[in-house]
């Protein structure tokens, strides 16, 4: 189902004003969650259905997405889409994570030196 199927339901925010791609986070993940490029983004919405009094975030390096992943090397690598979509989808969906959960009273603090400037709210 598309995002905007979800406009109006209590446990989902969604935005379709930022780019033409839909964004959205879900605030109670056994409703459902909002996927946006990254497994980080689920696991932080996981977090905040747990009622997390905070959202530490390790590890979102998304500017050196061309380097092998920490289990990988240069010789044995997956493909990666992370800078496909990062631009248009993973920094406007924790933008907007990090908003709707500061309005419900839970911080969202990215850690990662790599990529805590690409954030405006995180």
């Amino acid at each position: 189902m598309p995002l905007s199927y979800f406009i109006n339901h209590p446990n989902s925010v969604i935005d379709s004003s930022q780019s033409a791609t839909e964004i959205g986070v879900s605030l109670n993940v056994t409703h459902g969650f909002v996927e946006a490029g990254t497994v980080a983004y689920v696991a932080t919405q996981l977090a905040f259905s747990r009622h997390a009094a905070t959202i530490h975030l390790y590890g979102i390096d998304l500017l050196n997405s061309d380097q092998p992943r920490f289990y990988e090397n240069n010789h044995n690598r997956a493909p990666s889409t992370l800078n496909k979509v990062m631009n248009e989808r993973i920094v406007p969906s924790f933008n907007l994570l990090g908003r709707t959960y500061k309005t419900h009273g839970i911080d969202v603090i990215n850690h990662s030196p790599v990529s805590k400037s690409l954030f405006d709210d995180l």
